[in-house]
């Protein structure tokens, strides 16, 4: 038998956290065990919980105390638990503030539940979830960044800035007018100086390191 997963959600729509909670109990190992209407009744219940939930699902717009200022406090007091935004709103200003003030995930309630648990079981796993439409909102934004902060050569700096924005390796080279093999090589080497392995970790950090600059 699996192991139980706690899971909190925060959102001042009581329909919404019913749909929420719902969609989250359908898998058998996943349980909520804390709801609140806003940022600050979630972290007094957290005060007086035994343990600390896994996963928070968070909704950024609540009143009281909204999404931005309540990640502000869990990554503090809990660093541990992860969190997972979810919102209306899709704006890149956001996403990106999100991820830097240290979410786990971000999902766009345009998209709908069903996603819900796969980012859950994903940040636990690995500790990132951003869904795509997210994902796109921000790296629709060139991405840039000085040479001295990861001493990524030209080249690799355009490739990635390429790599999110097309699909696969072959787009780039064809894009960039290089063999797929040198692609290859160029994103192992981001990889390389960057110190992570997956392209959801690569957003994160260029994203928490202003590798990312926005207009906004």
């Amino acid at each position: 038998m699996l192991t139980p997963i706690s899971i909190a959600v925060a959102d001042d729509s009581p329909i919404f956290r019913y749909y929420i909670k719902t969609n989250i109990e359908r898998i058998p190992h996943f349980r909520v065990g804390l709801e609140a209407t806003n940022g600050a009744e979630l972290l007094e219940q957290l005060r007086h919980v035994v343990r600390v939930p896994t996963v928070c699902v968070l909704d950024v717009r609540m009143p009281v105390l909204d999404g931005f200022d309540t990640l502000k406090i869990i990554r503090k007091k809990y660093p541990r638990m992860r969190v997972i935004v979810l919102t209306a709103c899709n704006h890149h200003y956001t996403v990106s503030t999100m991820i830097k003030t240290g979410a786990n995930g971000f999902l766009t309630k345009e998209i709908g539940l069903q996603f819900l648990c796969v980012a859950i079981e994903d940040v636990i796993a690995s500790g990132f979830h951003y869904s795509q439409n997210a994902g796109k909102e921000i790296f629709d934004k060139v991405l840039k960044g000085p040479e001295s902060v990861l001493m990524l050569t030209k080249v690799e700096r355009v490739v990635l800035d390429c790599f999110f924005s097309v699909d696969n390796g072959r787009e780039i080279a064809q894009k960039l007018s290089i063999s797929i093999h040198t692609v290859e090589k160029h994103i192992q080497n981001i990889y390389r100086k960057t110190g992570v392995n997956t392209r959801q970790s690569l957003m994160c950090f260029a994203i928490k390191n202003d590798l990312a600059r926005f207009s906004f």
